[in-house]
């Protein structure tokens, strides 16, 4: 970046840190690291005004913690799996469906007591059970599930779940 441009940044950010903008805010219109904008604002000082506006702000982000956690992932694989649908074109070949449960079987697969495999995701367990027929020719039918179910846990909704 040139001087001129970095100047006129730096200047901008003085400008929006004098309004009582945070250092987030600041981000989301200026694209420098935070550490920089730090650098570069420490000594703008802030009114009471805007300081106890920022303070409460951020004692808010604290109340909301996991939630705002919970909220900003789902976005996130929201995002994830919009772009990765623009990737995937569907049908899937042969060979990459047969790949991809190689691929799976490979992380979530027993190396050691023949063929098995465990998980929790129903997805996961499904697409499985899919690609040991489409590919293996292996019905459902002759397939066998352990279910471990955990003393804190409800036994019938487990056994429903996973029926």
């Amino acid at each position: 970046m040139d001087k001129e441009k970095y100047s006129k940044l730096k200047l901008k950010a003085i400008e929006l840190r004098k309004k009582g903008w945070s250092y987030g805010e600041i981000k989301k219109e200026i694209p420098v690291a935070k550490s920089t904008l730090s650098h570069w604002l420490k000594t703008v000082p802030l009114t009471p005004e805007y300081r106890e506006r920022l303070y409460t702000k951020q004692i808010l982000m604290c109340a909301r913690g996991g939630q705002s956690q919970r909220e900003r992932r789902k976005k996130e694989i929201e995002k994830i799996l919009k772009e990765a649908e623009k990737e995937i074109q569907l049908p899937l070949s042969f060979e990459f469906y047969r790949l991809i449960g190689a691929f799976l079987y490979w992380s979530e697969g027993s190396k050691t007591s023949g063929f098995a495999f465990s998980n929790s995701d129903p997805h996961f367990i499904l697409f499985m059970i899919r690609w040991l027929k489409k590919v293996f020719g292996i019905s459902p039918k002759n397939l066998k599930a352990w279910l471990n179910i955990y003393p804190q846990q409800n036994d019938l909704e487990l056994k429903q779940f996973c029926s």
